[in-house]
Parts: C-alpha cells; sequence; structure tokens
C-alpha cells in the first residue's frame, strides 16, 4: 500500500528521508541526545542499589557535566538575594510528613494504597 502512495521513495537517495534521526527513541550511535538513555539509567539502578557517593557521583555527573542543553532547565541560572537556611534550622522529615493530610493532595495523584497509609 505504502510503496503505491509513494513509488518514489523505492528510488535511489529518496529512502534516505526516511532516515530515523533518534528524536522519539535513544539511539546509541546517532540521533539527538536523550536525558533517560540506558546509561543514565544505569547510573540511577547503580546509585541507589549501592547507597555509595561515588555512584550517586557517577550519576551526578552524567545530569550535571558536559551534556548538550536538553530541556528548559538548562537555560535558567538561579540567584537568591538571601543566605541559605543552616541545616540545623530545617524542620526533620518526620515532623513535615506528620502534617500530610490526604484531602490536602490532587484525588488521583496518590494510588488508593497511598491514601490508606497516609490516613
Amino acid at each position: 500500500m505504502h510503496r503505491k502512495a509513494f513509488p518514489e521513495l523505492e528510488q535511489g537517495d529518496a529512502a534516505a528521508k526516511l532516515d530515523f534521526a533518534g528524536w522519539y527513541k535513544y539511539m546509541k550511535s546517532k540521533g539527538e541526545f536523550h536525558m533517560n538513555n540506558p546509561d543514565m539509567a544505569r547510573a540511577l539502578h547503580k546509585a541507589v542499589r549501592e547507597n555509595s557517593p561515588m555512584s550517586y557521583e557517577e550519576y551526578r555527573r552524567q545530569i550535571m557535566d558536559g551534556r548538550p542543553v536538553t530541556t528548559i532547565r538548562d537555560l535558567l541560572d538561579f540567584a537568591s538575594d538571601r543566605q541559605p537556611i543552616p541545616v540545623a534550622e530545617v524542620e526533620d522529615a518526620l515532623s513535615i510528613t506528620s502534617r500530610f493530610v490526604t484531602g490536602g493532595m490532587s484525588l488521583g495523584a496518590l494510588s488508593r494504597e497511598s491514601h490508606e497509609v497516609i490516613a
């Protein structure tokens, strides 16, 4: 069917027009850069599995260093006129999570099981 509709694509260099450039699927050898590539996934899994600073640093390096501009956030530069809050003044996670209520979370954003655990 396709050949009948586009017979010119069967001849010579015309087939190159349909060359896959990797825009929507990762290709190691060609195409554009994808943040969610197999190397990045392996580095993340290793960092989580090993729970080591060196593994996390490798993952962080892949995300932050030497990659092309890929997302809008890559074009942003944040600057603050405030000093950082000392860690001693930051509320601990247990205290923060004790105030979580399912009514304040989007319906559908949490699974039924998550709602039941929090409630």
